[in-house]
């Protein structure tokens, strides 16, 4: 399955660009015609360096938690822009992050 966010204007609401995950990897994003060059260099930049670094800054492992973290990396760098996340993309990234906690040894802190 593929799980997807996008990020869009947030005086507007127009579509900037859609990440998409299936959860086992990187994910993929596609930027909307009309986006100028420059910005889609920065976003992919940004986007991937987060990605990269993970969300504990361990490197990522593939999760659609993952592409979200990379895509709220834009927002924190450039704040108007905001993010749409359908509920299948939501609930897979909570249980994502339920599934992590659980695989953590007794007494373990992050």
């Amino acid at each position: 399955m593929e799980y997807k966010a996008q990020l869009r204007y947030a005086t507007t609401g127009e579509l900037v660009l859609t990440g998409t995950s299936d959860g086992k990897g990187p994910p993929s994003y596609e930027f909307e015609p009309g986006v100028p060059e420059v910005a889609v260099e920065v976003f992919t930049h940004t986007m991937r360096e987060a990605y990269d670094l993970g969300i504990y800054s361990k490197g990522s492992i593939g999760e659609v938690r993952d592409m979200l973290n990379a895509m709220n990396a834009v927002i924190q760098e450039h704040s108007y822009y905001v993010m749409r996340v359908p509920k299948s993309t939501s609930d897979k990234a909570e249980n994502e992050a339920e599934a992590f906690i659980k695989s953590l040894p007794d007494g373990a802190v992050f």
